[in-house]
């Protein structure tokens, strides 16, 4: 919108600027591809992102506001590999919080993003053999069905009846509609993910968990 030109008597100006100020005072002016940010301070709304903005040091950045986006993501199943050395993505059968992350409803395998924007996972998974030798156990993370580059986290167990936990945290930039599926594969069919079932002193354990934090929206 326009403010009126100064144009006629000062005081009939004067009027339709103070109505124009009292229709666009609350309102933010969205963002185009002829603003700059080389004042820093000038707030304004980015239609794209669906957010707000302010300029800083030469760029708009997005303010937030309101909550951010998390899930928390376990499954208390065995999980198994059809065969040795076989990429197999894991599952997920229990939604503790979510919050513009979901669990697809047609794939399990698939944690979705709502939102755009860079976020922690951390992963951890039970992972237990029935082999007297080393089983080596494999783990990455795939976005949108790609593998991610220099992602894999190995870990072995070497004996009959070994359990422990793996786990690693890593730091994602998805798009809003993006999914993050997490794979792994072992080198012996005699290597699996766990579950361990409640005791007397202690609740039952996941076989994996997954969370996921919003840290910034870009």
């Amino acid at each position: 919108m326009t403010p009126p030109s100064p144009l006629g008597q000062w005081n009939t100006w004067a009027e339709r600027l103070n109505s124009f100020l009292m229709r666009t005072r609350g309102v933010l002016r969205f963002l185009t591809s002829n603003d700059s940010a080389a004042e820093d301070g000038v707030m304004m709304w980015d239609r794209e992102k669906g957010h707000m903005v302010l300029s800083v040091s030469g760029a708009f950045q997005p303010i937030p506001y309101g909550e951010n986006s998390y899930g928390s993501f376990v499954d208390f199943t065995g999980q198994t590999v059809a065969g040795a050395d076989t990429a197999t993505a894991i599952t997920f059968n229990t939604s503790a919080y979510s919050h513009n992350v979901s669990i697809d409803g047609a794939d399990a395998s698939k944690i979705v993003f709502a939102r755009a924007g860079i976020y922690q996972l951390n992963f951890s998974a039970e992972i237990t053999s029935t082999s007297a030798s080393t089983v080596t156990f494999y783990f990455w993370p795939r976005i949108n069905g790609t593998d991610v580059a220099n992602s894999t986290m190995v870990t072995t167990l070497h004996s009959n009846g070994d359990k422990k936990i793996a786990s690693r945290s890593g730091v994602f930039d998805v798009n809003a509609g993006d999914y993050l599926q997490s794979m792994f594969a072992v080198d012996s069919t005699n290597g699996s993910l766990s579950t361990t079932a409640a005791t007397a002193f202690s609740p039952a354990s996941p076989s994996v968990t997954l969370s996921v934090a919003e840290l910034y929206v870009p």
